[in-house]
């Protein structure tokens, strides 16, 4: 199988080790958490790398290579946030939560509410984001809060588990600012919602040649949600 120029899986499995390990010692976290799985599986797919031809010499199923790499990106992309932490100053019993749930989010179940681990990865990944984007996230780990100028935003974070669902969550996160923002002016309130779950996020977003052409899916589902 071969893959898009711009990913990289060595670089891509030596980052999610180092992090592993990182996250493992400072939080003192189990070693068997829905992490390692991702950790051995990704190993496997990296021993069976070439680089030189960019592609993977074992045939794994395309549902593990895709996942795999999906969620090994995901948590570096939290951990990078987390690792910008004064370490004396670290939000350990999110970190040890975030661990929990099955290593693949299309096996989360509201019924068996499993999805903590993920919700929680999902404030991490958006403060990564916004630090990227230079702003200066607040170290109160209450969802995400940034500051602005002279004001205070605050983000309410949802990871609906299906479409019809939607309201009852964007609803209960109006709630939350509402209580949580100050009668002043100077504070504001964002829902940020992960559409991860609503389509069980299809593979083709992985497997696209063309950037644009994955984009271009994820702005139409985007519209039908907000629709």
């Amino acid at each position: 199988m071969k893959y898009d120029q711009q990913i990289n899986i060595t670089g891509l499995w030596q980052e999610l080790l180092q992090n592993y390990n990182w996250l493992i010692f400072v939080a003192k976290s189990p070693d068997r958490n829905r992490f390692a799985e991702t950790k051995e599986r990704l190993e496997n797919i990296a021993q069976n790398y070439d680089a030189s031809t960019n592609r993977v010499k074992k045939d794994f199923p395309e549902r593990e290579i895709f996942l795999t790499a999906y969620e090994a990106k995901r948590f570096n992309q939290a951990i990078e946030y987390l690792r910008t932490l004064n370490s004396n100053h670290l939000p350990v019993r999110k970190m040890r939560s975030m661990c929990k749930g099955p290593p693949y989010h299309l096996a989360e179940s509201p019924e068996k509410h499993n999805s903590e681990g993920r919700d929680i990865q999902f404030e991490f990944i958006l403060a990564a984001f916004l630090k990227r984007a230079g702003f200066q996230v607040e170290e109160v780990f209450d969802d995400i809060q940034i500051s602005y100028a002279t004001s205070l935003i605050r983000y309410e974070c949802k990871r609906p588990a299906s479409i019809r669902n939607i309201h009852r969550k964007f609803d209960g996160a109006l709630s939350q600012l509402a209580q949580k923002i100050a009668a002043q002016g100077n504070e504001y309130g964002i829902v940020a919602l992960s559409i991860e779950r609503l389509y069980d996020f299809n593979q083709k977003l992985f497997r696209g040649d063309d950037i644009n052409t994955v984009f271009n899916e994820l702005i139409r589902i985007k519209d039908s949600v907000l629709t």
